[in-house]
């Protein structure tokens, strides 16, 4: 399970399109965990991110975004891979391009 916080600013700041931010809660498991979730999250957004760049430089809109993965506790979920986690951030964003 993993959530999707965003918001939407005005256009005339002069910083770049999308913002992003990764929150791992501390019950997830140790820093070495919470760092690789971190790091598969940061990792399967850089591969999916063209189209929301894309769309947020037509509509001509900045946002920040915070993804929240819960449920990846290291008690439950001992091999973590990228393809885990690829799909829910891909399907996220998804759904973040048809709100805007």
């Amino acid at each position: 399970m993993m959530k999707l916080l965003y918001v939407v600013r005005p256009a005339g700041d002069l910083l770049e399109a999308v913002r992003v931010g990764i929150a791992v809660s501390k019950r997830a498991g140790n820093a070495v965990w919470r760092n690789r979730v971190r790091r598969l999250v940061r990792e399967s957004y850089r591969n999916n991110k063209s189209d929301l760049i894309d769309h947020c430089s037509a509509k001509s809109v900045l946002i920040n975004l915070v993804f929240i993965p819960g449920g990846f506790k290291k008690k439950y979920h001992r091999n973590l891979f990228l393809s885990d986690i690829e799909p829910l951030v891909r399907e996220l964003l998804k759904k973040l391009i048809d709100k805007i």
